[in-house]
């Protein structure tokens, strides 16, 4: 028998038997991560995998969806759904693909199966809760350092994207750990606050239309804005004074409107008309109390001002273990759409 920790061989060659499959296939299928003989791969067939039940020999086949059938009807293979062995049975008839029927057929059973799904002895303990918000913070940060930009305009100098999540991908990955982390510590990490421009206010539309109908001049250019949080959602009717007042502003101990340099944000786009932040943005830290902010405002002033534009963000708890708040580089995006 062999020992209950898989070499990576082993379960490489276990994890390719959802269909039948013969040693030249299997061998292929594995020699780019573990570079492996037919022999070799074929030894561990009839010998270890065999003696342990986690492959079944299907022997000699000509029909694939003769193949298929026995398979789907065999008591010790793993489930081949209909639809799966279809698909299956059609590919085998390509001429090009006939190699893969030649000899021995094999298939993955349900103990093996078990047996890629069972733990190693030594795996490691879970992550904490704040091992896994650092994971999340990192993912955050890969999935947004703009990386795309640099990667149009650059491609030689630029980062590969081939192994970044993209946007959904990671809200997708975010959700899956944090269940995980809720289920086994009680502790659900928070994700990094993003949002995206959402409109702008009613004053300043009234400001934009009249300077586009040359009836006023547009307020002098200041440097920087300041990006102020709120525990409500915004809307258009909202003013900077609505933003400062005890509904809207954040109450932990710390909290203050944040000042962004003009520097911060990239150049509009002409082709997108938009822009994003190209450094973080990073609010003073919680002392005391907490916070849930659900959205930010654009705002002329560090107090009170004109409320430019708003955004929602992701719902985000700040406290003293959960801070500061933080907008990742590209996290949030202004448009004129």
């Amino acid at each position: 028998m062999p020992e209950t920790v898989l070499s990576h061989l082993e379960r490489r060659v276990l994890g390719n038997l959802s269909i039948p499959r013969n040693v030249e296939d299997l061998r292929l299928a594995v020699h780019e991560h573990a570079p492996a003989t037919g022999e070799q791969i074929d030894a561990l067939l009839k010998g270890d995998l065999s003696a342990a039940g986690w492959v079944v020999r299907l022997g000699q086949h000509t029909d694939p969806a003769g193949l298929a059938s026995d398979a789907q009807a065999h008591t010790d293979t793993m489930e081949l759904p209909d639809e799966k062995a279809e698909i299956y049975s059609r590919r085998m008839l390509r001429p090009d693909l006939a190699w893969r029927m030649r000899g021995d057929l094999w298939m993955l059973t349900n103990e093996g199966l078990a047996q890629l799904h069972a733990p190693p002895p030594d795996e490691p303990p879970p992550m904490t809760p704040s091992q896994v918000q650092a994971a999340v913070d990192a993912e955050w940060a890969r999935v947004h350092r703009g990386d795309f930009i640099a990667y149009k305009d650059d491609p030689a100098n630029a980062t590969p994207l081939a192994n970044q999540l993209l946007e959904h991908e990671f809200l997708t990955w975010y959700r899956a750990v944090a269940d995980d982390c809720e289920q086994r510590w009680n502790v659900r990490p928070v994700a990094p606050i993003a949002g995206g421009a959402s409109g702008w206010s009613d004053a300043f539309e009234v400001s934009i239309i009249d300077h586009e109908d040359q009836k006023t001049a547009m307020p002098a250019l200041v440097d920087p804005w300041y990006a102020a949080l709120s525990i409500l959602a915004l809307t258009d009717a909202d003013t900077g004074t609505t933003v400062d007042n005890g509904t809207h502003i954040p109450t932990y101990t710390g909290y203050a409107r944040k000042s962004v340099a003009g520097t911060d944000m990239a150049a509009a786009s002409s082709g997108s008309g938009s822009a994003a932040n190209t450094s973080a943005i990073t609010w003073a830290a919680c002392t005391a109390g907490s916070s849930t902010v659900l959205s930010l405002a654009n705002t002329s002033a560090a107090t009170v001002g004109i409320m430019r534009k708003w955004a929602d963000i992701t719902s985000t708890t700040i406290s003293t273990t959960q801070t500061p708040a933080t907008l990742a580089i590209s996290a949030y995006t202004t448009s004129a759409a």
